[in-house]
Protein backbone atom coordinates (compact mmCIF):
# COMPACT_ATOMS: atom_id res chain seq x y z
CA UNK A 1 0.00 0.00 0.00
CA UNK A 2 2.85 2.38 0.85
CA UNK A 3 4.45 1.85 -2.58
CA UNK A 4 1.14 2.40 -4.36
CA UNK A 5 0.55 5.61 -2.38
CA UNK A 6 4.06 6.91 -3.13
CA UNK A 7 3.56 6.38 -6.88
CA UNK A 8 0.04 7.81 -7.06
CA UNK A 9 0.43 10.62 -4.55
CA UNK A 10 3.02 12.45 -6.64
CA UNK A 11 0.22 13.85 -8.80
CA UNK A 12 -2.59 14.15 -6.26
CA UNK A 13 -4.01 16.93 -4.12
CA UNK A 14 -5.35 15.13 -1.05
CA UNK A 15 -7.56 17.03 1.37
CA UNK A 16 -8.30 14.89 4.44
CA UNK A 17 -11.59 15.47 6.25
CA UNK A 18 -11.43 13.59 9.54
CA UNK A 19 -14.23 12.73 11.96
CA UNK A 20 -13.06 13.83 15.42
CA UNK A 21 -16.26 12.89 17.26
CA UNK A 22 -16.14 10.90 20.48
CA UNK A 23 -17.25 7.71 18.77
CA UNK A 24 -13.92 7.61 16.93
CA UNK A 25 -12.40 6.60 20.27
CA UNK A 26 -14.41 3.36 20.19
CA UNK A 27 -12.29 0.25 19.81
CA UNK A 28 -12.73 -2.39 17.17
CA UNK A 29 -14.28 -5.52 18.75
CA UNK A 30 -11.73 -7.89 20.25
CA UNK A 31 -8.84 -5.41 19.89
CA UNK A 32 -7.21 -2.52 21.72
CA UNK A 33 -7.23 -0.46 18.51
CA UNK A 34 -9.62 2.49 18.27
CA UNK A 35 -10.99 3.95 15.07
CA UNK A 36 -8.91 7.10 15.47
CA UNK A 37 -5.81 4.97 16.13
CA UNK A 38 -6.28 3.36 12.73
CA UNK A 39 -6.78 6.73 11.05
CA UNK A 40 -3.63 8.12 12.64
CA UNK A 41 -1.64 5.06 11.64
CA UNK A 42 -2.84 5.37 8.04
CA UNK A 43 -1.88 9.03 7.86
CA UNK A 44 1.56 8.43 9.38
CA UNK A 45 2.26 5.66 6.89
CA UNK A 46 1.03 7.71 3.96
CA UNK A 47 3.12 10.77 4.76
CA UNK A 48 6.25 8.75 5.40
CA UNK A 49 6.37 8.06 1.64
CA UNK A 50 4.41 11.00 0.19
CA UNK A 51 5.92 13.14 -2.55
CA UNK A 52 7.13 16.59 -1.46
CA UNK A 53 5.52 17.96 -4.62
CA UNK A 54 2.04 16.65 -3.87
CA UNK A 55 -0.56 18.76 -2.06
CA UNK A 56 -2.12 17.96 1.30
CA UNK A 57 -4.31 19.47 3.97
CA UNK A 58 -6.51 18.35 6.85
CA UNK A 59 -9.67 19.48 8.61
CA UNK A 60 -11.44 17.87 11.56
CA UNK A 61 -15.10 17.95 12.48
CA UNK A 62 -16.93 17.36 15.75
CA UNK A 63 -19.69 18.94 17.84
CA UNK A 64 -19.59 20.44 21.33
CA UNK A 65 -21.62 18.91 24.15
CA UNK A 66 -24.48 21.29 23.31
CA UNK A 67 -24.40 20.15 19.68
CA UNK A 68 -22.65 23.21 18.23
CA UNK A 69 -20.71 22.09 15.12
CA UNK A 70 -16.94 22.60 15.20
CA UNK A 71 -15.03 22.47 11.91
CA UNK A 72 -11.35 22.66 12.80
CA UNK A 73 -9.46 23.94 9.76
CA UNK A 74 -6.16 22.61 11.03
CA UNK A 75 -4.23 23.24 7.80
CA UNK A 76 -5.02 24.58 4.38
CA UNK A 77 -3.98 22.88 1.14
CA UNK A 78 -0.30 23.27 0.27
CA UNK A 79 2.47 21.22 -1.30
CA UNK A 80 4.02 18.81 1.17
CA UNK A 81 7.44 20.38 0.92
CA UNK A 82 6.22 23.90 1.72
CA UNK A 83 7.83 25.29 4.87
CA UNK A 84 5.15 25.80 7.52
CA UNK A 85 6.41 27.10 10.85
CA UNK A 86 9.21 24.85 12.14
CA UNK A 87 8.64 22.11 9.56
CA UNK A 88 6.91 21.22 6.30
CA UNK A 89 3.28 20.98 5.28
CA UNK A 90 3.43 17.17 5.45
CA UNK A 91 4.75 17.36 9.01
CA UNK A 92 2.05 19.87 9.93
CA UNK A 93 -0.67 17.51 8.68
CA UNK A 94 0.81 14.57 10.60
CA UNK A 95 1.16 16.63 13.78
CA UNK A 96 -2.43 17.86 13.51
CA UNK A 97 -3.58 14.24 13.24
CA UNK A 98 -1.76 13.25 16.41
CA UNK A 99 -2.96 16.20 18.48
CA UNK A 100 -6.58 16.60 17.34
CA UNK A 101 -9.24 16.70 20.07
CA UNK A 102 -11.58 13.71 19.82
CA UNK A 103 -14.96 14.34 21.48
CA UNK A 104 -18.60 15.21 20.98
CA UNK A 105 -20.96 14.60 18.08
CA UNK A 106 -20.72 14.35 14.32
CA UNK A 107 -21.70 17.27 12.03
CA UNK A 108 -20.82 15.15 8.99
CA UNK A 109 -22.99 16.82 6.38
CA UNK A 110 -21.99 20.38 7.26
CA UNK A 111 -18.32 19.39 7.28
CA UNK A 112 -18.53 17.79 3.84
CA UNK A 113 -20.31 20.80 2.38
CA UNK A 114 -17.74 23.27 3.73
CA UNK A 115 -14.79 21.08 2.73
CA UNK A 116 -16.08 20.62 -0.81
CA UNK A 117 -16.48 24.37 -1.27
CA UNK A 118 -12.94 24.93 0.01
CA UNK A 119 -11.44 22.22 -2.22
CA UNK A 120 -13.15 23.63 -5.31
CA UNK A 121 -11.99 27.16 -4.50
CA UNK A 122 -8.41 25.87 -4.20
CA UNK A 123 -8.52 23.55 -7.20
CA UNK A 124 -5.16 22.72 -8.81
CA UNK A 125 -5.55 21.84 -12.52
CA UNK A 126 -2.18 20.07 -12.60
CA UNK A 127 -3.32 17.42 -10.11
CA UNK A 128 -6.09 14.97 -9.38
CA UNK A 129 -8.05 16.79 -6.68
CA UNK A 130 -9.78 14.73 -4.01
CA UNK A 131 -11.21 14.85 -0.52
CA UNK A 132 -10.55 11.79 1.62
CA UNK A 133 -13.34 11.51 4.18
CA UNK A 134 -12.46 9.36 7.21
CA UNK A 135 -15.43 8.83 9.50
CA UNK A 136 -17.61 6.42 11.42
CA UNK A 137 -20.21 7.75 9.04
CA UNK A 138 -23.18 8.77 11.16
CA UNK A 139 -24.40 12.39 11.17
CA UNK A 140 -25.66 12.94 14.73
CA UNK A 141 -25.55 15.02 17.91
CA UNK A 142 -25.30 18.30 16.04
CA UNK A 143 -27.42 21.44 15.79
CA UNK A 144 -26.42 21.74 12.14
CA UNK A 145 -29.44 21.98 9.85
CA UNK A 146 -27.71 20.20 6.97
CA UNK A 147 -29.44 17.05 5.74
CA UNK A 148 -28.24 14.24 3.51
CA UNK A 149 -30.66 15.16 0.73
CA UNK A 150 -29.63 18.79 0.97
CA UNK A 151 -25.96 17.87 0.84
CA UNK A 152 -26.36 15.61 -2.18
CA UNK A 153 -28.31 18.33 -3.97
CA UNK A 154 -25.52 20.81 -3.18
CA UNK A 155 -22.77 18.45 -4.39
CA UNK A 156 -24.57 17.62 -7.63
CA UNK A 157 -25.12 21.30 -8.42
CA UNK A 158 -21.61 22.34 -7.37
CA UNK A 159 -19.88 19.57 -9.32
CA UNK A 160 -17.90 21.24 -12.11
CA UNK A 161 -16.31 19.24 -14.96
CA UNK A 162 -13.79 22.07 -15.32
CA UNK A 163 -12.78 21.71 -11.64
CA UNK A 164 -13.47 18.07 -10.73
CA UNK A 165 -13.08 17.27 -7.04
CA UNK A 166 -14.03 13.76 -6.05
CA UNK A 167 -14.79 12.58 -2.54
CA UNK A 168 -13.63 9.14 -1.43
CA UNK A 169 -14.66 7.82 1.96
CA UNK A 170 -13.62 5.15 4.42
CA UNK A 171 -16.20 4.27 7.05
CA UNK A 172 -14.81 2.96 10.32
CA UNK A 173 -16.68 0.37 12.38
CA UNK A 174 -19.80 -1.70 11.89
CA UNK A 175 -21.97 1.30 12.75
CA UNK A 176 -20.69 3.41 9.87
CA UNK A 177 -23.51 4.84 7.77
CA UNK A 178 -22.30 3.43 4.47
CA UNK A 179 -25.54 4.40 2.74
CA UNK A 180 -24.81 8.07 3.47
CA UNK A 181 -21.11 7.78 2.64
CA UNK A 182 -21.94 5.96 -0.58
CA UNK A 183 -24.38 8.66 -1.64
CA UNK A 184 -21.88 11.43 -0.84
CA UNK A 185 -19.07 9.85 -2.80
CA UNK A 186 -21.26 8.85 -5.75
CA UNK A 187 -22.39 12.47 -6.16
CA UNK A 188 -18.77 13.46 -6.90
CA UNK A 189 -17.58 10.40 -8.82
CA UNK A 190 -15.78 8.80 -5.86
CA UNK A 191 -16.16 5.57 -3.91
CA UNK A 192 -16.72 4.48 -0.32
CA UNK A 193 -15.35 1.47 1.53
CA UNK A 194 -15.85 0.11 5.04
CA UNK A 195 -13.36 -1.01 7.68
CA UNK A 196 -15.09 -3.37 10.11
CA UNK A 197 -11.78 -4.61 11.57
CA UNK A 198 -8.16 -3.41 11.35
CA UNK A 199 -7.40 -6.19 8.87
CA UNK A 200 -9.84 -4.61 6.40
CA UNK A 201 -7.86 -1.38 6.08
CA UNK A 202 -5.60 -2.23 3.13
CA UNK A 203 -8.48 -3.50 0.97
CA UNK A 204 -10.61 -0.49 1.89
CA UNK A 205 -7.87 1.98 0.97
CA UNK A 206 -7.17 0.18 -2.29
CA UNK A 207 -10.85 0.29 -3.23
CA UNK A 208 -11.55 3.89 -2.23
CA UNK A 209 -8.31 5.63 -3.20
CA UNK A 210 -6.73 3.59 -5.96
CA UNK A 211 -9.71 2.56 -8.10
CA UNK A 212 -9.52 5.66 -10.31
Amino acid sequence: MAKMWAFLHARISTFALVDASGSMNNRFPGTTVSRIDLVRGLVNQAYSVASSGARSGVWFFRADDDGTPRIDRATGLATNGTVVGPGTQAQAVSTAMQTATISGGTPLYQAVREAYGYAQAHYDPSMLNQIVLLSDGANQDSTSKDTLNGLIDYLEKARDPERPVRIVAIGYGTGADMKALGAITKATGGKAAQVKAPADLVDAVNLALFSL
